[in-house]
C-alpha cells in the first residue's frame, strides 16, 4: 500500500528530508540538496532550488545556532506566492522552515540602503521567525502559515521589514 501523498507536494519536503538524513546522518550539505532536489524535481538557479508549486534553501550549521546567509530579499519578492521552505541540515537533525516575506523578522546583512523602493540585503536563518501569532514556524503548521501569508501582499510585509531593519531611517527614499 503507498503511503498517502499531501495534497502539495511541499507539504512532504519535510518529511524526504528528514528519511534522507536518516539513511545517512553524516550527509553532507550538497549531496543532502542534490538527493531532495532529483526527488522533488527542483531546478536550480544559484542555489536557489525551485518548481512550480514551491522553492527551497538549503543551509548547514554544526551548531545549534543558525546565523547563515540563507536567501536575499530580492529572491523572496521575485517569488513570494510560493512556499519558501529553508531546510537547516546540522549534525543532529533536520529542521525545515517557511521563510517567505511575512515569516521575516528584519533583513540582517547588507541592509543599511534598504527601503520600500529599494529592495536589498540577505536573510540570515536568525532572522526566519520561528513562531507567528503563537503558532511554531514548523511542518506541522505550513499549510496553515502559508494561508496566513497569502492574506498579505508584498508591500505590507516589506514595510515592516524596512520598518525592523531601520527603525530610524525614512522608509522611501
Amino acid at each position: 500500500m503507498q503511503s498517502e501523498q499531501p495534497k502539495q507536494r511541499w507539504l512532504g519536503f519535510h518529511r524526504a528530508a528528514v528519511e534522507i538524513y536518516g539513511q545517512n546522518p553524516t550527509i553532507e550539505k550538497e549531496t543532502f540538496a542534490k538527493l531532495l532536489t532529483e526527488k522533488f524535481g527542483l531546478g536550480n538557479w544559484r542555489n536557489h532550488y525551485y518548481a512550480k508549486d514551491f522553492q527551497a534553501k538549503f543551509s548547514y550549521s554544526k551548531t545549534a545556532g543558525f546565523s547563515n546567509c540563507v536567501v536575499s530579499l530580492e529572491s523572496i519578492k521575485n517569488a513570494d506566492h510560493l512556499p519558501l521552505l529553508v531546510c537547516l541540515l546540522r549534525p543532529t537533525g533536520v529542521t525545515t522552515y517557511l521563510a517567505n516575506s511575512t515569516f521575516i523578522k528584519r533583513v540582517s546583512y547588507g541592509s543599511k540602503k534598504l527601503t520600500t523602493s529599494k529592495i536589498i540585503g540577505t536573510i540570515l536563518g536568525h532572522d526566519i521567525m520561528k513562531k507567528i501569532g503563537g503558532i511554531k514556524n514548523s511542518p506541522e503548521n505550513f499549510e496553515r502559515l502559508f494561508e496566513m501569508h497569502v492574506g498579505f501582499s508584498w508591500e505590507e510585509n516589506l514595510e515592516r521589514i524596512v520598518a525592523k531593519t531601520n527603525p530610524n531611517k525614512p522608509q522611501a527614499v
